[in-house]
């Protein structure tokens, strides 16, 4: 978190209300999923006064997509934002910080990561995000990147800043929202290939082999069950239901 005379200054020089630094993946507060919100609306609506500029609301530290669905429905316009380092950097700042119980090893700190994932959100931050930011320079470049996004730089070109940022591939094209389609369609759990079959249902099937590959890598949306002498099977999380509503809300289907 930014020291407090640094997030005065943020609040005086871009009218935010509220906006910690929590991008440097330590295991209290690995958040590089921040959500931005623009109010477009008079000061008064928050502050009381008769009038003022826009203000800029920021909130940080999302672990669930649920929570981002909460917020999204009552703030439609609401950016994302997902801030991002490499591991090198974040465990270096990590240990800048001092910690009282530190990761005594990058192990550890890839271990505390990983706790934080199984939250569900973060190992998918990037299909949801409108902006992203590359962390990998000093403070000083940090709030100028944050400026930047903010509108507060003029038309200075800033690196490390994309806008517009969409997935890789439509729903269509998606995999992964395929493949939780179907299970949460089915209502139970199925094995690759009959989430194959399903998805041939509504387009090119996703071939067993790759229904296996593109959900294990996400526990938090699927559960996975190897038992012996039966056949692997799948089953769609809370999570992963969570992923395929954001994902049909922001697709507008």
């Amino acid at each position: 978190m930014l020291p407090r005379s640094i997030c005065r200054s943020m609040r005086i020089r871009s009218r935010v209300r509220y906006c910690p630094y929590r991008s440097d993946g330590s295991s209290e507060c690995h958040s590089p999923f921040s959500l931005w919100l623009e109010r477009h609306a008079p000061e008064s609506r928050l502050s009381g006064s008769a009038r003022g500029p826009p203000v800029f609301i920021v909130i940080t530290g999302f672990r669930t997509i649920e929570e981002l669905e909460t917020i999204k429905a009552q703030f439609p316009d609401a950016q994302v934002l997902v801030i991002e380092a490499t591991e090198r950097a974040r465990y270096q700042r990590y240990l800048a910080r001092g910690r009282l119980e530190p990761a005594h090893s990058r192990r550890d700190f890839r271990i505390s990561d990983e706790n934080q994932w199984s939250f569900g959100l973060l190992r998918v931050a990037e299909d949801f995000a409108d902006l992203r930011i590359i962390n990998e320079g000093s403070l000083p470049d940090f709030l100028q990147q944050i400026g930047a996004v903010l509108g507060q730089e003029g038309k200075i070109r800033v690196s490390g800043i994309s806008r517009r940022v969409r997935p890789r591939h439509g729903l269509r094209e998606n995999q992964l929202y395929r493949c939780l389609v179907a299970l949460h369609d089915a209502g139970r759990a199925l094995s690759c290939n009959e989430i194959q079959k399903e998805t041939g249902r509504t387009g090119a099937a996703v071939r067993f082999n790759n229904v296996n590959k593109v959900l294990k890598k996400v526990p938090e949306l699927a559960n996975r069950y190897a038992l012996s002498g039966s056949r692997l099977r799948y089953d769609i999380t809370n999570a992963g239901r969570a992923y395929v509503r954001y994902m049909q809300a922001r697709d507008g289907s």
